[in-house]
């Protein structure tokens, strides 16, 4: 389809539907323009006639896609093969410019993940921006599957993949093997998004050099940025409102927040799940600020927990009983900035739209212990600040390197953690014996 008969066609030709089409032209296709091994093309223009075929007129036929997975992607690196994939997308990058021997170009990055939880790039130039990624940037907060076709495996920053003219992105395509990825997805919601707090994905995503660190945007143009793209921030944290809750009960699985009993099995509106259970989750409300302004955000899960050194079981448990204010159990130290990364979206409620911020750290709290908090006792404007400390687990005692360093630490993180949840759920049954 060409030119003007683009425009013609878009609401009427779907991915995945059948039709009835006549008059269209049939012609060989020169090797050099090949993009499919097929050696004829159609050309559809606007004296055919399409009708679209009713479902009980034609048997379902499976279409032939074979999506190659991400551990076999090396196998076509830097070469003249295109490939077809199916992946979750997780996050989309900001828009950049970028020079080609072409002249300039736009180019958005797009954050993958397979069933394997193998994280990728792709870049999608120039017009995917204001058509497939207008429509991303809607849903991406749901982690959509994805379906890549004819895209180019490449070199950059060590394996990536990149779209070309003939490349197509269907979102959520109504294929069998992209149900069976959803599907896995629901059942791993909680890995994912640890995986999305991982130093391995903040690498991809940040680019930790000196030149993505320095890409630092004003808290002032905040409002202007398109909803749920990522920014970095380098900005003061103060903690206002002493007297916010802290934590939310939340689903062991997929974190949303749930009317259950802490430990209390249900099932889950939301990922579906009938084994999980009520699990507190920290959720800190705090204004960010730069030289240019500030905006009230919030930081959610483990970032809340370094954030305030403290745990939401702990948190749950000491405000419950009332034996401690949440003022004692933070530290104080001196104050400074933190770089974190900014998600802006639009929230909805009662009918009123409100623009709202996530926050997560790019640097963790204790590389960079300066985090203020204001107290609400009194009416000064005197801050003080917060030190957040990271103990280190007594069983990393052998030498390793940086990347197993993080691993193994974040595996003692979560082991101490399960053992706060079996403690407290000891406490809960003497209470009631």
């Amino acid at each position: 389809i060409f030119d003007k008969d683009l425009y013609l066609f878009q609401e009427n030709l779907y991915p995945y539907k059948k039709y009835y089409i006549s008059n269209a032209s049939v012609s060989p296709i020169a090797p050099k323009h090949r993009i499919v091994p097929h050696p004829y093309q159609w050309t559809i223009h606007n004296r055919v006639l399409i009708a679209e075929v009713v479902e009980d007129e034609l048997a379902t036929v499976d279409l032939p896609i074979t999506f190659v997975p991400f551990s076999r992607l090396i196998e076509y690196k830097d070469g003249s093969s295109t490939v077809d994939v199916l992946a979750v997308a997780l996050e989309l990058l900001p828009e950049k410019q970028q020079s080609t021997r072409n002249g300039p170009a736009r180019i958005q990055e797009l954050i993958l993940v397979d069933s394997n939880l193998e994280l990728i790039v792709l870049s999608l130039w120039n017009h995917f921006i204001d058509n497939e990624v207008a429509v991303l940037a809607q849903v991406i907060a749901q982690k959509p599957i994805i379906a890549a076709m004819r895209i180019k495996v490449v070199s950059y920053n060590g394996m990536s993949l990149s779209t070309r003219s003939s490349s197509s992105l269907q979102i959520r395509p109504h294929i069998p093997e992209a149900l069976n990825l959803q599907a896995w997805l629901d059942d791993n919601v909680a890995k994912v998004e640890n995986l999305m707090n991982s130093r391995a994905f903040l690498a991809i995503a940040h680019r930790l050099d000196d030149q993505s660190m320095n890409n630092v945007t004003e808290i002032a143009s905040l409002a202007s940025v398109p909803d749920n793209t990522m920014f970095t921030l380098k900005c003061q944290l103060t903690i206002v409102d002493m007297n916010q809750k802290f934590w939310f009960m939340s689903c062991s699985n997929c974190h949303k927040a749930t009317s259950a009993m802490y430990m209390e099995c249900f099932t889950c509106n939301h990922c579906k799940r009938n084994d999980v259970h009520g699990l507190p989750r920290c959720r800190i409300t705090v204004v960010a600020s730069d030289s240019s302004g500030a905006i009230t955000a919030t930081i959610f899960g483990d970032d809340a927990e370094q954030f305030i050194s403290c745990n939401a079981i702990t948190i749950m448990q000491k405000l419950s009983e009332k034996s401690e204010s949440i003022e004692s159990m933070m530290k104080t130290h001196s104050e400074g900035e933190v770089m974190v990364r900014v998600k802006a979206f639009h929230y909805e409620f009662q009918g009123e739209t409100s623009r709202r911020y996530n926050l997560s750290f790019m640097t963790k709290p204790n590389e960079n212990p300066m985090l203020p908090i204001c107290s609400s006792k009194d009416n000064s404007d005197t801050v003080g600040t917060l030190v957040v400390q990271e103990t280190t687990p007594k069983e990393k005692k052998i030498a390793l390197n940086e990347e197993d360093k993080e691993d193994v630490t974040e595996v003692a993180l979560l082991k101490k953690k399960e053992l706060d949840v079996a403690d407290a759920s000891r406490n809960v049954k003497r209470k009631l014996l």
